[in-house]
């Protein structure tokens, strides 16, 4: 659970603005060798429409994926911009890991996401707002060549829902890490 406070000092004429954000995040998973069962359940606060005060949960992470592979870290999310983590965003997700071998992991994670605070329609332009973001199916492939030597892959497809736009998205990723 993330709460935010605080204020930003404004100009006269627009006022100071409190910071009223929150993030809750519950996550679980389930060991049965040489499946791993997991879920997410999350949800983070969003900026009401017309409000003064900061009521979106205001967060910028970095550049490695943290939850969903394109939405959160290749796609502007309900909060306006890619690396926001859940702000304005409830999720729900099942997955599993399957232990192919000693070294080899393969997952894939189905997510369900919704914008916590209305977002405008993008599919159909002037419809009413919507909270429907879509669906990501994620698949990773872990492999561990040495000790110190790994190769992961990432793929995605997102199904856009009515506040994400018209068009699907695909992306592969492959990291080939070294750690010395």
């Amino acid at each position: 659970l993330d709460l935010q406070t605080g204020t930003a000092k404004g100009a006269p004429a627009t006022g100071d603005k409190k910071f009223k954000g929150n993030q809750i995040v519950v996550k679980g998973a389930m060991p049965m060798d040489p499946v791993t069962l997991n879920f997410t359940v999350a949800r983070g606060s969003g900026d009401k429409i017309g409000n003064k005060d900061y009521d979106g949960y205001k967060t910028f992470l970095d550049i490695n994926p943290h939850y969903t592979f394109l939405y959160e870290y290749k796609l502007a999310t309900a909060a306006g911009a890619a690396h926001t983590g859940f702000a304005n965003t409830t999720a729900l997700n099942v997955g599993a890991t399957f232990a192919a071998a000693k070294s080899l992991n393969i997952g894939a994670n189905l997510w369900y996401l919704r914008s916590t605070e209305k977002v405008a329609n993008k599919k159909n332009v002037g419809g009413s707002a919507t909270n429907d973001l879509g669906t990501e199916l994620d698949v990773n492939i872990a492999w561990q060549l040495y000790q110190n030597v790994s190769w992961n892959w990432d793929l995605g497809y997102f199904n856009p829902g009515d506040g994400m736009g018209k068009d699907a998205a695909t992306g592969i990723q492959g990291v080939l890490a070294f750690k010395f």
